[in-house]
């Protein structure tokens, strides 16, 4: 059966690059098992013709395009700020959904739970030299995983796959911005002692791993050898805030 979103309760908001077929396929599948008023799109192509186009096809989609682009920080940043609820279901334009779920459920699990930072509802198989890090637990029915702090140096405290959040967090520790990368507000919420936990299985298939939307305003992958090693090592160094960063 399909559940209801409350947008009283939930603003249901996703960011979005330029990916439009990927974007609808995931809109037909969420609304195959989610009832909702609107979903508050953030479109970072810059292609207004084509964010029109899409809009007219998909009336549930109140698409706002970034004018100038604005990556992925920024752009959820500037979107949360206009919103108003309690919670936000936060999804990504490359998800196909497979089944619903009771959100206020999974709410009532986050306000048992003040160390969970975000649930996630979807995400990829998560590296199995990690599984160690995480405990199941089982509430109202559902089952989640939840990550240890010291599961890694830098992830399992914050993830932007689909899931819910309290706005309150955002408000209290935004922008997210400032931090540049998600690698880096998951350690900074680390260092707080918050974690993620994940809804087991998840509800939605990743369906965009070989059509990456490139974010010019965040650091380029690691490509080489020397790259990776580079990477791995910082991975494990303290991250130190740059208060310029935030202005």
């Amino acid at each position: 059966m399909k559940y209801k979103i409350d947008p009283a309760k939930f603003s249901t908001f996703l960011t979005s690059c330029g990916r439009f077929d990927l974007l609808g396929e995931t809109i037909i599948s969420f609304q195959r098992h989610f009832e909702v008023d609107r979903i508050l799109v953030a479109e970072d192509s810059e292609d207004s013709a084509a964010a029109e186009q899409f809009a007219q096809a998909y009336p549930v989609a109140d698409v706002r395009v970034n004018l100038p682009k604005l990556g992925q920080m920024r752009s959820i940043d500037a979107h949360y700020a206009m919103l108003s609820t309690p919670y936000v279901v936060h999804l990504e334009d490359d998800w196909g959904f497979t089944r619903s779920i009771d959100l206020d459920a999974v709410t009532r699990f986050l306000e048992a739970r003040p160390d969970i930072a975000v649930v996630c509802i979807a995400h990829r198989i998560y590296d199995p030299r990690f599984s160690k890090g995480a405990r199941q637990e089982t509430f109202e029915g559902i089952d989640y995983l939840v990550w240890d702090t010291d599961a890694h140096p830098k992830w399992f405290s914050y993830s932007f796959n689909p899931s819910v959040a309290r706005m309150s967090l955002w408000r209290e520790v935004g922008p997210f911005a400032k931090f540049v990368t998600e690698e880096n507000l998951s350690l900074f919420l680390k260092q707080r002692g918050m974690r993620i936990a994940m809804v087991v299985p998840g509800i939605a298939d990743h369906i965009g791993d070989d059509r990456h939307a490139h974010d010019p305003f965040q650091p380029k992958r690691a490509k080489t050898f020397l790259a990776r090693l580079q990477r791995s090592i910082a991975k494990r160094l303290p991250f130190k805030r740059n208060d310029q960063q935030s202005g």
